[in-house]
């Protein structure tokens, strides 16, 4: 959803049963509300890709990246 304000962005996470995202904040929001999430890899923003990998490491969640 491009157009979900913060509040609604975030409140979908947090209800969420499961997130499927391309999202860095949506990535770290899941985790904050433990939610089971998997991420997919940006296409269009090459350098996104390695903060999303960097932050899957620390977290040991490298599993949950699809490509």
């Amino acid at each position: 959803m491009p157009d979900a304000s913060p509040n609604q962005f975030i409140s979908l996470i947090k209800y969420a049963k499961y997130v499927f995202t391309d999202s860095f904040h949506a990535l770290v929001f899941s985790h904050i509300y433990e939610k089971q999430y998997y991420i997919f890899n940006r296409d269009r923003e090459k350098s996104m890709n390695s903060r999303i990998k960097s932050l899957m490491s620390l977290l040991r969640t490298e599993d949950r990246l699809c490509d």
